[in-house]
């Protein structure tokens, strides 16, 4: 059993990658299969290692991304912007996004820590760039957009990291879409950084947090804020020097809004998160390691008043 779990984690990732180097629709279609049996694979690993039999969360992912594969095959028999709006409804289901994302939160909630890093980022990509290549840029602005607003009203009302997690998810699909028009590796570069933080992110109840990762696990935090020094605000802000040429006022105004309210959501998450584990630890005379994180916040705090 051991085994096949290995070989499942192998296929998912291999499987990836051939999605991203193929070009043939149905080459797609029946990759995503694979990928599909890969993915329950794991699921059920959560099932054996607890040694239970309830198998309902990997068959419920099985019919959704079922459906999802139908709704491709049909897209491929369309043509115009009812083939374009068949494929973005295929990959919105796929993505978990708006207004799809009914099942995305019962199975990331439910998961282990590695299946759902898995769940949102090697899986998400080859979904990205199918949409970002193929549906209509108009169909896209107005869908990504929309999931920008539903991601930050659901992060301002999270509870928790694996919510906050699954929430960002639907929010950072503009930005994604952003970074891919203005340069590829500006995507690849945001997905290297943002798989990092996410499986840091992803493991806070496993790891030994104040003793070992606490670094880290601030420095991730930070990073999904969008703050100085880090990465992603200098490349959030060289993407917006750019597409200001390309887009509308408009368009990119109601981006920066939402950036803004997702930036008040992560802060009060991260934020209680931090004051509850600061509570928790200093009771059991971890307060010293508690040094390093009031550092970053108050480096970070200098350079949000100096902007």
């Amino acid at each position: 059993m051991v085994i096949l779990f290995a070989q499942a984690y192998c296929l998912v990732l291999s499987s990836v990658l051939i999605l991203l180097s193929s070009d043939c629709l149905y080459m797609y279609w029946l990759l995503m299969e694979v990928n599909l049996c890969c993915m329950c694979f794991l699921i059920f690993k959560k099932c054996y290692h607890e040694g239970t039999v309830n198998l309902n969360l990997g068959l419920y992912y099985f019919i959704i991304q079922s459906l999802a594969s139908a709704v491709f095959l049909v897209s491929t028999s369309r043509q115009g912007y009812t083939a374009h709006l068949f494929l973005a409804i295929s990959m919105g289901i796929k993505l978990g996004i708006w207004p799809f994302y009914f099942w995305y939160f019962n199975f990331g909630m439910q998961v282990d820590s590695t299946t759902l890093f898995i769940a949102l980022t090697y899986q998400k990509l080859p979904f990205l760039l199918l949409m970002f290549y193929m549906v209509h840029q108009a169909i896209l602005i107005l869908f990504f957009l929309v999931n920008m607003g539903i991601g930050v009203v659901n992060l301002l009302k999270s509870e928790g990291i694996v919510f906050a997690l699954l929430s960002s998810s639907i929010y950072m699909v503009m930005w994604m879409f952003l970074f891919y028009c203005s340069w590829d590796i500006f995507l690849l570069g945001f997905f290297l950084m943002y798989g990092v933080c996410v499986y840091l992110l992803c493991r806070f109840k496993t790891l030994e947090f104040w003793s070992t990762f606490e670094l880290l696990l601030t420095c991730s935090a930070v990073f999904l804020l969008s703050l100085p020094p880090f990465s992603l605000f200098f490349l959030k802000y060289k993407v917006l020097e750019t597409l200001c040429y390309f887009f509308t006022l408009s368009l990119m105004s109601f981006v920066m809004f939402f950036t803004f309210l997702s930036l008040v959501g992560y802060s009060k998450m991260f934020f209680f998160f931090f004051l509850e584990n600061f509570k928790n630890y200093q009771e059991n005379n971890y307060l010293p390691h508690y040094s390093g994180l009031v550092t970053m916040v108050g480096v970070v705090s200098v350079f949000v008043f100096i902007i």
